[in-house]
This record gives C-alpha cells, sequence and structure tokens, in this order.
C-alpha cells in the first residue's frame, strides 16, 4: 500500500487479453477514499497502477470495472466531490491505465445516488445501472447506455407503481443487446420484485413485477 493511505478493499476484478484488472477503495489519513486500478499479468506480476481523486477530501469509491473489445478499461463508482452527496462516476483508460477520460452525472434530486453494475454490451456500448435520487426525492432503476466517448446514447429511469424507492441491484445483456434489469421496487404497502427488459435504444419491452404475497401464494418448500 503506497504512504500515506491506512486500509484498501478490493470491490472488483476483470479479465481481458491485456491482462487482470482489479479496481479498489484506498482510505487516505483523513478519512476519504480513492479509486485504485491495478492491471496484472497472468503470471501475477503488478504492471500498472492508476490512483484517482478528484479532491484531497472528497471519496471516490468503485464499484465495477470492465473492459472493452479494443482492451480499454472502464471503472464505475461513486464521488461526493461535487455536491457532498454521492454522484456516479465513469473512468475510463487506456489499457496501460493512463485516464482518457472521466464522466460524472446525478439524478434530479439532492441526495445520494447509488452506482450498481457497469457492463459492455456486444455492440461496444457502455450500459450502467444505478439508483438514482428523482423528484420528488426516492431512488429509481436509473439505466444508461454510452458510447465509449461517454456520449449518451439512451437514458431510461423506472419509478414503480408505489412511488417510492425502487433500487435495482443487477443487469444482464442479451445477444441482441436488450438489457434485463432487476431489484426491488415499491408498490401498494410492500417492496416488490420487479425485473425489466429494454431494448438497445431505451423501449421498455415489459416489466414484470412479483409480490412477496404472489411468491407465498405459489410457493413450493424445498428443503436439505
Amino acid at each position: 500500500m503506497p504512504p500515506g493511505y491506512n486500509q484498501s478493499i478490493g470491490n472488483s476484478v476483470t479479465v481481458s487479453a491485456g491482462g487482470v484488472y482489479s479496481a479498489a477503495m484506498m482510505r487516505r489519513a483523513n478519512g476519504s477514499y480513492v479509486t485504485a486500478v491495478l492491471r496484472y499479468d497472468f503470471a501475477g506480476n503488478l504492471l500498472n497502477t492508476a490512483i484517482f481523486s478528484k479532491t484531497p477530501q472528497s471519496s471516490e469509491v468503485p464499484v465495477t470495472v470492465c473492459t472493452d473489445s479494443s482492451g480499454a478499461v472502464y471503472v464505475l463508482g461513486r464521488t461526493n466531490a461535487i455536491s457532498g452527496s454521492d454522484d456516479i462516476l465513469m473512468l475510463k483508460y487506456d489499457q496501460s491505465l493512463n485516464l482518457k477520460w472521466q464522466n460524472t452525472f446525478s439524478g434530479t434530486a439532492v441526495g445520494n445516488d447509488v452506482p450498481v453494475q457497469m457492463m459492455i454490451s456486444k455492440d461496444n456500448k457502455i450500459v450502467v445501472c444505478a439508483g438514482m435520487r428523482n423528484l420528488p426525492g426516492g431512488l429509481d432503476y436509473g439505466l444508461y447506455r454510452f458510447d465509449t466517448n461517454a456520449s449518451v446514447i439512451m437514458i431510461y429511469n423506472y419509478n414503480g407503481t408505489g412511488n417510492g424507492n425502487d433500487s435495482a441491484t443487477n443487469i444482464r445483456i442479451s445477444v441482441d443487446t436488450s438489457i434485463f434489469i432487476t431489484g426491488k421496487s415499491f408498490g401498494t404497502s410492500t417492496y416488490d420484485y420487479a425485473t425489466l427488459r429494454y431494448s438497445s435504444a431505451g423501449v421498455q419491452n415489459w416489466a414484470k413485477t412479483v409480490s412477496y404475497t404472489h411468491l407465498r401464494a405459489h410457493e413450493t418448500d424445498s428443503y436439505l
């Protein structure tokens, strides 16, 4: 660990032809965090290191690291450098971990936005899943597509029927670049299990919500 840091936690790892890339959060003496990205060869030798911080006081915490077909490296995380609340942070590096760009965005309401996952689709587009705090103040599913220069292609926010907090937890991308997103969505009085499918153009193909009551009614108990 470099001097001046007293704790580090690896949050994500990915493998590409360029090697093994790991993204970690490292704590400074003042209690804030920086994002560290490390590149190893397949024998475990450290090849490159990059440390990212917006300010000496802000925290930048990574969630996901992934690579595209050209070997470029992308990191999804959060930063509180702009408003004091957490915004979504995206970073792009070349294969040797030279920073190419950074991108920060947030929801329409004041409060913490929550990065969840980043993936690269078959057509080499960046897909980001996040919990976005939008007006009047609750969390929504946030789904974004960017090109590799961080230009926005598509934005879609999902607010459940109860108009409460909706928290995305995972995404997957099919071969035809359709995007599937799941998590919990506030219904009439409790949280429901909500899964949605979107086209790469941001068209919602379907949305399925299942309540706890419905699950209990169709439950098949299984025990080891």
